[in-house]
């Protein structure tokens, strides 16, 4: 069994989460989220600090209701990150890109490859 913690807030609470987090647990977070910030250099500093492995909520939108212009916006985060995962390659990426979607399969689709064509070792996780 593997644990890990998503510390939901993390942007806003950086200093905390590097200093309380365990290191024997995963590292989870959203990415960029508005009225919280960004946590790309958070998923870099608890690379560096030894944690196993990342879980990235890549988009969170208050009512769930992704639309397929959101692909694009998954991309360019992903993007963004795709430096600091090759950084910690050798750690598992679990990478969901849209938290708490409604999205069927055929619908989620498009969204797990956006994530794949950046980071390809990455295993993409449906958190609806």
């Amino acid at each position: 069994m593997i644990y890990g913690i998503d510390h939901l807030g993390a942007a806003r609470y950086k200093s905390t989460v590097i200093a309380e987090h365990p290191r024997d647990y995963g590292f989870g977070a959203f990415l960029d989220v508005d009225g919280f910030g960004k946590t790309y250099d958070l998923f870099d500093k608890m690379g560096s600090l030894g944690v196993p492995f990342f879980h990235v909520q890549v988009m969170w939108r208050d009512g769930h209701d992704f639309k397929p212009e959101d692909v694009k916006t998954v991309e360019q985060r992903c993007k963004q990150l795709a430096p600091i995962a090759k950084k910690y390659k050798n750690k598992t990426w679990f990478i969901s890109p849209c938290c708490e979607n409604e999205l069927n399969a055929t619908q989620f689709q498009p969204f797990a490859e956006a994530v794949l064509r950046q980071i390809p070792f990455a295993i993409v996780v449906n958190s609806a």
